[in-house]
């Protein structure tokens, strides 16, 4: 094994993974946009819109005693509170309903929220369908592909922006 003066190691990770433990403590860890490394790398990384977590150790003195190990240990992100929150009145509403008698569902107030619910997703869905009659189908008979293109790269990025 050959003595190497300084080593600059780059780890790039999905930006949906968080780091759980890290050794040594790295130089910095950013984020990062894969088409950002594409013209260093001369090659594609994943999705136009994929979002990378790029962890950078500067480790001076590799030697065969001291190897300059490093650890990142990744994890799955887990829920945000919001969803936590919705599965949890999710579940209760589910358990109502299951443990409820249903002489008392019948004539209760979650049958008034239910048929209202009803209600405002076929009005959303109604709405839906006019905003791709009004806006999508023009400009697909327009043939305005690279305006829709930018369109749909723009809520790319403010979907997956962190």
């Amino acid at each position: 094994m050959l003595d190497i003066d300084s080593a600059n190691i780059f780890i790039c990770t999905p930006s949906n993974l968080r780091v759980g433990r890290v050794s040594p403590s790295p130089t910095y860890i950013r984020i990062l946009e894969g088409k950002g490394w594409e013209a260093y790398l001369q090659r594609r990384i994943g999705t136009q819109a994929s979002v990378l977590l790029i962890t950078h150790w500067k480790i001076a003195g590799v030697t065969q005693r001291d190897p300059g190990r490093t650890l990142l240990e990744l994890e799955k992100r887990t829920p945000t509170p919001i969803k936590s929150a919705l599965a949890a009145v999710a579940l209760s509403l589910i358990g109502f309903v299951l443990l409820s008698p249903p002489r008392l569902i019948i004539n209760s107030l979650l049958v008034t929220i239910v048929s209202n619910v009803v209600v405002w997703v076929a009005g959303l869905s109604a709405a839906t369908l006019l905003a791709v009659y009004k806006f999508i189908v023009p400009f697909i008979l327009d043939r305005r592909y690279k305006q829709l293109k930018k369109l749909l790269r723009w809520l790319e990025k403010v979907r997956y922006r962190l």
